[in-house]
């Protein structure tokens, strides 16, 4: 099979490496794709203490003391020995904080 319209134009075995890449051949191939209905979200990455607290810029007992308050995402457990925390939870939680001067009693 050849043509723009035949599944293998643009190597699907080897576009399995990169979601994106798969995203366009299908809709290369398929032109009555609906690209505002398509998922192209990324699924959270699990993110391991190093990069919380270098993202965040807050230290270990902090993070530990606010998620055990609540007020920061709790970590997953990935096994007996590791945890991280989803990708999108601490996006969130950097969303939610004020903007300096925001805050109550804050200067302006």
């Amino acid at each position: 099979m050849s043509g723009r319209n035949s599944p293998f134009d643009f190597g699907v075995f080897s576009a399995a490496r990169s979601d994106a890449r798969i995203l366009s051949v299908s809709v290369l191939n398929y032109p009555e794709t609906d690209m505002s209905t398509a998922d192209t979200t990324t699924p959270p990455r699990m993110l391991r203490f190093r990069e919380v607290r270098a993202i965040t810029g807050l230290g270990r007992d902090t993070i530990y003391r606010l998620a055990r308050e609540g007020r920061f995402p709790r970590p997953r457990k990935l096994s007996e020995r590791a945890s991280a925390w989803r990708s999108d939870e601490i996006d969130a939680w950097i969303r939610s904080r004020p903007v300096s001067g925001d805050e109550p009693g804050g200067a302006s």
